[in-house]
C-alpha cells in the first residue's frame, strides 16, 4: 500500500510540474500576443492563473502522498 501511494505521489508531482510548465509557456506566448490589447489580456490572464493554481495544488497533494507513504 505504501509503495503504491509513493508512486501515486511521484506521478502527481511530475504531472503537476509538467502541466505547470506547459501553462507557463502558454501564458508567456499569450502575453506576447495580447500585449496591445490589455482588456483581452486581463480576461485570458485570469484563466491561466486558475489553471496554474490547480497545478500547484496537484504538486502539493503529491508531496502529501509521498510524506504519508513514508510514515506508513
Amino acid at each position: 500500500m505504501a509503495i503504491i501511494l509513493l508512486y501515486i505521489g511521484i506521478a502527481l508531482i511530475v504531472g503537476g510540474w509538467l502541466t505547470l510548465s506547459f501553462f507557463a509557456i502558454k501564458q508567456i506566448n499569450a502575453q506576447k500576443e495580447y500585449d496591445r490589447l490589455p482588456q483581452k489580456w486581463a480576461e485570458i490572464k485570469h484563466g491561466f492563473i486558475i489553471k496554474r493554481w490547480i497545478c500547484r495544488v496537484l504538486i502539493i497533494l503529491g508531496m502529501v502522498a509521498v510524506v504519508i507513504s513514508m510514515l506508513i
